[in-house]
C-alpha cells in the first residue's frame, strides 16, 4: 500500500506550532500577539490537542514528529514543516472549543482540512467532550453547518482608534456629574486567580481554569486590567493584552452596564493605552443587548465584521443561553479562539 502523504500529529513544542500558526493569522489580519500562543498551547494540554498536519516523507526511518493520528507508513523528516492546524481545547467540565482551524495557502483545497477535522473528532471522544463550540468567519459558516453546528449568535468586532481613545478620555474629564459606581475596583494583578476562573465559568459555562490559574496569561508584560468587588465579593473584571496593532480587550464581565462602562473607562485611561499609537479592539458578546451600547458610548465603532457563534447540534451552555448570566454580564468575550 502506498504511504499516505501527510501525517497528523500533536504539536511537539510551542515553537513548532507557532511557526505555522502566527504567520498565517498575521496574513489573515486577525490582529493577535505571538505571545498568545503559549497560553493556548498550555490550554491544549501542552500541545497534545494542538493538531498539526505535516507532509510525510516515505522512508523506513522511525523519526516520527509526534503521535500518528493518520494511517499508513512513512515518517516526517526534520526539514518537513507543518502546513495546517486545528486547536482542540477540551475543558474539564465536558465542554470544548475549536480554534485556529487554518491551512497554509498552498495546501488549501486539497481535502487536508477534512483529515484534520476527523482527527479532532477523535480528541472529543477521548476527552469526553459533550458540548463544543466555535466562532466561525462568514465564509466558513456553510462548512460548519454541514458538520452539525448551529448558528446561535454573533460576536461583533469593535475598534477604538488611538485618536478616539484620546478624545474619549478628554470628554470624560470635562463631563460633569459622572459618578464612580458602587463597589471597589482593584488592579487585576491583586486578584485571586481562582476567583477569575470562577467568574469566567459563571459567565461562559467553559471551565478554562488552565488559562486563568496555571498559564502565563496574567504574568505577561503587555497585560493589565481591573477587578470589581461588591461587599468583598468579586463580581466582574476586565483584561487587556497586547496584540499586533495595539491592545485587545476581553473578557469584560460586569454586574451592570454602569460597572462595565467604568471598567472600560479605566483601561482606556491606562498609560499603556494612552501612550499607544495602536488601536483598541474587542469581540463583543452580541447576545448581551447592552454590549455594543457600552462600547459605543465611549467612542468605539463597529467594524462590520462579525464572528458566528456556533454550537454542535445547537447545545449551548446554560450560562450563555437565554436565561444565563452571560446574556446580562458578558460584554466582551475573552477570545474567539477559545470561546
Amino acid at each position: 500500500m502506498a504511504p499516505t502523504p501527510h501525517l497528523i500529529h500533536s504539536a511537539n513544542s510551542l515553537s513548532e506550532a507557532s511557526s505555522l500558526w502566527y504567520p498565517i493569522i498575521c496574513d489573515l489580519g486577525w490582529n493577535r500577539s505571538e505571545a498568545d500562543g503559549s497560553m493556548h498551547y498550555h490550554a491544549a494540554l501542552d500541545g497534545k490537542t494542538w493538531l498539526l498536519i505535516t507532509p510525510r516523507i516515505a522512508s523506513s526511518a522511525s523519526d516520527n514528529s509526534g503521535s500518528e493520528a493518520d494511517t499508513g507508513s512513512g515518517s516526517v523528516s526534520s526539514s518537513a514543516k507543518p502546513q495546517g492546524c486545528v486547536v482542540a481545547l477540551p475543558y474539564p467540565n465536558g465542554t470544548g472549543w475549536i480554534g485556529f482551524f487554518i491551512m497554509s495557502e498552498a495546501y488549501r483545497g486539497k481535502g487536508l482540512g477534512g483529515k484534520l477535522w476527523r482527527s479532532m473528532e477523535k480528541v472529543w471522544e477521548q476527552e469526553c467532550v459533550e458540548v463544543m463550540g466555535l466562532d466561525g468567519v462568514e465564509e466558513q459558516v456553510p462548512t460548519y453547518l454541514r458538520r452539525g453546528f448551529v448558528d446561535v449568535g454573533r460576536i461583533p468586532l469593535m475598534v477604538c482608534l488611538a485618536e478616539d481613545v484620546a478624545k474619549s478620555s478628554a470628554d470624560a474629564k470635562r463631563k460633569e456629574g459622572y459618578e464612580r459606581p458602587a463597589g471597589e475596583f482593584e488592579d487585576i494583578s491583586k486578584a485571586n486567580r481562582e476567583d477569575l476562573a470562577a467568574l469566567d465559568l459563571a459567565h461562559t459555562g467553559l471551565d478554562r481554569s488552565r488559562y486563568w490559574v496555571t498559564s502565563n496569561l496574567l504574568d505577561r508584560d503587555d497585560g493589565f486590567g481591573y477587578i470589581h468587588y461588591t461587599d468583598s465579593e468579586p463580581t466582574g473584571f476586565i483584561l487587556v493584552r497586547g496584540c499586533e496593532d495595539g491592545h485587545r480587550i476581553g473578557p469584560l464581565y460586569a454586574p451592570s452596564s454602569v460597572v462595565a462602562t467604568h471598567l472600560l473607562r479605566l483601561v482606556m485611561q491606562h498609560p499603556s493605552v494612552a501612550e499607544s499609537t495602536g488601536s483598541l479592539v474587542a469581540e463583543v458578546f452580541g447576545t448581551n443587548v447592552e454590549g455594543k451600547k457600552v462600547f459605543g458610548a465611549l467612542g468605539w465603532k463597529d467594524t462590520g465584521v462579525e464572528y458566528h457563534r456556533m454550537w454542535y447540534k445547537g447545545k449551548v451552555p446554560e450560562e450563555q443561553g437565554a436565561a444565563g448570566l452571560g446574556t446580562k454580564g458578558m460584554f466582551a468575550i475573552f477570545d474567539a479562539a477559545c470561546g
